[in-house]
C-alpha cells in the first residue's frame, strides 16, 4: 500500500507545468514524497590536501580536477587534482585587483557542452569577461590563452550576478531594467547588447504591495545553472525554499516548473530596501548532472542566524542533508551525510560527491568524498 501511495504522488507531480508564470505548487507533493522516503545515509572518506586553505568553496569539477574559489586570498582560484584520497595542488590563478587579467568580485561558470570556462567581474555592473578553452587545464594559468569578451554597458540594469551560456553568441543573466517585473536578460556578445526578456518573477508571493525594486532584489539574489547537455536550466532563489526548472528555446525562455515553492518572507519600510522576516528560510546550493538536480538547503532561518544559532555544533551555513530531484522536478533521493558540509560538487556520472566542512574545534577545513548510492 505504501508503494502504491508513493507512485500516486509521483504521477501527481508530473502535472505541475506552466508557461512563463508560476506553475502549480508542487512543493507539497514533494513534501509528501519526502515523508514516505527512507533517507540514504552516507559516510565520507577523508581527502588529504597537500596545502591548507581557509575560506574556500568549490567552483567547478572538470574531469578529475577540482576548482576552488577563495573569499580572502589572491590568487583567488586554486586547482586541485584528485589522486586517490589526495588533493594535489596544481596551481593558482586570477589576482584580485582592477588591472588587466584581474578582478574585484569574480564570478565563474563552466559550459560542459563547449568545454569552456568563463570568468567575469561583477561589481553592480558587468565589468569584464574572459573565456578559457579547457582542452588543457594549464590554460587557466596561461593568460595568453584567455579570450577577452567585450561586454555591454549594464548600468541601466539591476543584475543578480549569476549567468549561463544560451548559445554561441548569447549569455543569459539574472537581471532587468530598474523597476521591471522581469527576471532575466540576454547579453548578445557579438553586438555588445543587453536585452530584457519577458519572463516575470513571482507575482503572487504574498507581498502584493511591495515595490518592484524590493522584489527585484529578492529574486535576483539567486543562482541559475544550465543542464549539461539539454536546453533547460535550474533557478534557485537565495532565500526561502523556491526553485524552478525552465526550458530554453534558442534565446527564449519557455515553460517553467516549480519544484520547491516556499517563497521568501520579506518586508520593506521605505519601498526600496528589503529586510527578511525571522521565519524566512535561507535558500540553497545547487549542482546538476545530466540525470539529477542536487539541492542542499541552507539550514535554520534568518532569525536563527540573528541569534547566532549553530547547526549540530557546526557553523550555521553547513548542512548534512541533500535532496535529489530528476529533471521533471520530482524528488527521487534524500541523502544524509555523516557531517554537515558547506560546499560541494558532484561528478557528471553521479558516482561521487565531494564536500567541504569546518572542524568545529580547530576551524580547519575538512575535505570528504562520498560514494553516491
Amino acid at each position: 500500500m505504501k508503494q502504491l501511495i508513493f507512485l500516486f504522488v509521483l504521477v501527481l507531480c508530473t502535472s505541475c507545468f506552466s508557461k512563463k508564470g508560476d506553475s502549480a505548487n508542487s512543493e507539497n507533493k514533494n513534501e509528501e514524497i519526502e515523508k514516505r522516503m527512507d533517507p540514504v545515509y552516507l559516510k565520507g572518506e577523508p581527502l588529504f590536501c597537500d596545502s591548507t586553505i581557509w575560506g574556500t568553496s568549490f567552483s567547478e569539477m572538470i574531469g578529475h580536477y577540482l576548482i576552488m574559489q577563495s573569499n580572502y586570498n589572491s590568487p583567488i582560484f586554486f586547482i586541485y587534482e584528485l589522486k586517490g584520497n589526495k588533493l594535489i595542488e596544481k596551481g593558482r590563478f586570477l589576482s584580485r585587483g582592477d588591472g588587466p587579467f584581474e578582478m574585484l568580485q569574480p564570478h565563474s561558470f563552466y559550459d560542459v557542452k563547449t568545454n569552456k570556462f568563463y570568468l567575469y567581474d561583477y561589481i553592480g555592473i558587468l565589468k569584464s569577461m574572459y573565456m578559457i578553452d579547457m582542452e588543457k587545464i594549464t590554460n587557466l594559468f596561461d593568460i595568453t590563452s584567455w579570450k577577452k569578451i567585450s561586454v555591454p554597458d549594464t548600468k541601466a540594469f539591476y543584475m543578480g550576478g549569476s549567468m549561463i551560456k544560451m548559445n554561441d553568441s548569447t549569455l543569459l543573466t539574472l537581471g532587468s531594467r530598474f523597476n521591471s517585473t522581469n527576471l532575466f536578460s540576454t547579453i548578445a556578445l557579438n553586438v555588445e547588447a543587453c536585452h530584457e526578456l519577458d519572463f516575470p518573477y513571482p507575482a503572487n508571493d504574498g507581498t502584493f504591495n511591495m515595490a518592484s525594486p524590493v522584489k527585484q532584489g529578492v529574486y535576483m539574489d539567486a543562482t541559475i545553472v544550465k543542464h549539461p547537455s539539454e536546453n533547460k536550466l535550474v533557478y534557485v532563489c537565495g532565500s526561502g525554499k523556491y526553485a524552478s526548472i525552465i526550458s530554453i528555446l534558442d534565446t527564449v525562455l519557455k515553460e517553467k516548473r516549480n519544484f520547491l515553492s516556499v517563497y521568501p518572507k520579506y518586508t520593506t519600510k521605505d519601498g526600496l530596501n528589503r529586510s527578511y522576516e525571522n521565519d524566512c528560510l535561507r535558500g540553497m546550493q545547487v549542482r546538476v548532472t545530466n540525470r539529477y538536480i542536487y539541492i542542499q538547503l541552507t539550514p535554520l532561518t534568518k532569525g536563527d542566524v540573528r541569534k547566532h544559532v549553530l547547526y549540530k555544533e557546526y557553523p550555521n551555513y553547513c548542512n548534512d542533508e541533500l535532496l535529489v530531484f530528476n529533471w521533471d522536478g520530482i524528488l527521487v533521493k534524500k541523502y544524509i551525510l555523516d557531517i554537515p558540509i558547506y560546499s560541494y560538487v558532484v561528478d557528471l556520472k553521479d558516482q561521487y560527491l565531494y564536500g567541504i566542512s569546518v572542524d568545529p574545534k580547530s576551524d580547519n577545513p575538512i575535505f570528504k568524498c562520498y560514494h553516491l548510492k
